[in-house]
């Protein structure tokens, strides 16, 4: 493997035709310039003998070649002769052709994630419907479908017995989440709105998904979001229910503000009239002013502990900020290499 430009050539990783595979025929270049490809030799060589059944690479920036999955034939296919395509969440995908005349089980197109599983999303069967041997690497669309070429297989005998060769398209197995708009859309403070989940197999996906929900933004008393049933498979619907708090009114307000006066002065005014029958005019004005006291701490006393006449009991509540949210459901698969989906609803409360 070898770099150049138009006056010189840097190698940047020789293969040692061992563990590390021989013969590599393509590779592509990621963002972070990281270079993977397939090998259509090496790697196992109890696999194809004397040959072994090739192996898929990376070489980083700095010239370190990483082996990520060694071919051992049976159900995983062998000898990758086609490059490979990345998606954006930095799973591979490829073919293998397998060697015509040493057969180690069906060519296949497979898919290989970042923590190193292959899995087998096709295995092909040739003639007369299917195609068989795709040399040229896959492409890959923005929803996830791949397409390709194979020189064998297919329905047309023109050249051969075996086929003249397809077209291809595979849809990985996955799924895809929607949700209806939510019903209403636009709701008043201490209301709920709902939407139907789906959930659409792809690829022959059967697995089930479990949902999450969250709400953005989300202050104080903001909406707040539940699915049912947490989990579901494709073609049986879930409902999501947003929730909204009402706005609430203080207790003491409701008497106008004259409670606190009537609670503090009432026992005062009592106290007054009580202790000015009692002794001499200076002892008399020294336990007025002693009670007075007394009798102000305690009504301190009891507010404070009470919440200060309405900070949090009483205290009045405007219910869930007007304003629109967005509330976003994510669906994951319990079946591995399965990515997860997400969709987005708005609400709008006032």
């Amino acid at each position: 493997m070898f770099k150049a430009d138009v006056s010189n050539e840097t190698a940047l990783y020789s293969f040692a035709g061992s563990a590390d595979g021989a013969f590599p025929f393509a590779v592509i270049r990621d963002g972070a310039g990281n270079l993977y490809g397939t090998t259509t030799s090496g790697g196992d060589f109890t696999c194809n003998p004397p040959f072994g059944c090739g192996v898929e690479f990376k070489v980083d920036t700095t010239g370190k070649e990483t082996v990520l999955y060694t071919f051992r034939a049976g159900a995983d296919g062998a000898v990758p002769e086609a490059g490979l395509v990345q998606d954006t969440n930095g799973n591979l995908y490829g073919t293998t052709t397998n060697d015509i005349l040493n057969p180690k089980g069906p060519p296949t197109a497979f898919k290989l994630d970042p923590a190193g599983k292959q899995t087998v999303l096709h295995e092909f069967a040739g003639f007369p419907t299917d195609g068989r041997f795709a040399f040229a690497a896959l492409i890959l669309d923005s929803a996830g479908n791949l397409y390709g070429t194979t020189v064998d297989g297919g329905t047309s005998d023109a050249f051969s017995f075996t086929g003249s060769g397809t077209v291809f398209k595979l849809t990985p197995p996955g799924f895809l989440l929607s949700a209806s708009a939510l019903t209403p859309a636009r709701i008043s403070r201490g209301t709920s709105a709902t939407a139907t989940v789906n959930v659409t197999a792809a690829g022959g996906f059967g697995g089930s998904v479990a949902f999450t929900c969250s709400v953005q933004p989300s202050p104080m008393l903001g909406p707040k979001c539940a699915i049912s049933p947490a989990s579901t498979t494709p073609g049986s619907p879930a409902m999501l229910t947003v929730n909204t708090t009402p706005p609430t009114a203080s207790a003491l307000r409701s008497h106008s503000g004259s409670g606190p006066f009537y609670v503090i002065w009432l026992p005062l005014i009592g106290l007054f009239v009580t202790v000015a029958h009692l002794g001499s005019k200076q002892d008399t004005k020294r336990r007025i002013r002693a009670a007075t006291l007394t009798c102000l701490l305690l009504n301190g006393l009891v507010f404070a502990v009470a919440g200060g006449g309405g900070n949090s009991n009483g205290e009045h509540s405007n219910g869930t900020p007007a304003g629109m949210y967005t509330v976003a459901v994510t669906g994951t698969s319990n079946s591995p290499g399965i990515t997860p989906q997400m969709t987005q609803v708005t609400l709008t409360v006032h």
